[in-house]
């Protein structure tokens, strides 16, 4: 066993830490300089992680590009584990508010919500039905695609009742176009 009180200064163009156990092989080593920080599985001489000089991280990736990088030559899976009673957070924002969106998981009603501005906008509930939360559902861009906001009755009159309110109500009569004709 190494007991130090104080520092320990490794000096070598590529300095290396490495830890052998028991069965006297270099199973992995940690390597600093060239503006690397890397654990390296000695083993396989393979690098695993590195976190080189401008903080970025890569985990089986010498050079990330991104703030971390995680590749594989398989899929690749990250998990948020939590309690069972409590939720899994992944947040996203700026430096005045770190957290305004995100995606949950809520560990305890075993439901999936999307956060938006610092609202659930969007929940996938535990028995597979999406909810959404405030606002209407739009698919497509403005002008293309169908938008299931609050528009008007069957009439075309401004009002509270929803676009599908005369579908659902049995009144609204489909309409089908042949060439110029209408049955």
């Amino acid at each position: 066993a190494l007991s130090v009180s104080g520092n320990i200064n490794v000096t070598s163009s590529d300095p290396t830490i490495v830890f052998v156990d028991s069965d006297n092989n270099s199973d992995f080593d940690i390597k600093a300089g060239g503006g690397r920080f890397a654990i390296r599985d000695s083993t396989n001489n393979a690098e695993r992680v590195r976190i080189d000089s401008s903080g970025r991280i890569g985990i089986g990736e010498n050079n990330p590009t991104r703030d971390i990088v995680i590749k594989k030559s398989g899929s690749v899976q990250v998990s948020l584990v939590g309690a069972t009673n409590q939720n899994v957070f992944l947040n996203f924002g700026d430096t005045d508010d770190d957290n305004i969106g995100g995606i949950n998981y809520d560990n305890t009603n075993n439901r999936l919500r999307f956060r938006a501005n610092t609202n659930d906008a969007v929940q996938v509930k535990s028995n597979g039905n999406m909810a959404i939360n405030d606002g209407d559902l739009e698919i497509g861009t403005s002008g293309h695609g169908i938008s299931f906001a609050a528009t008007g009755d069957s009439a075309g009159n401004q009002g509270s009742s929803e676009l599908l309110d005369d579908y659902e109500e049995g009144s609204w009569t489909p309409a089908f176009k042949a060439g110029n004709n209408s049955t």
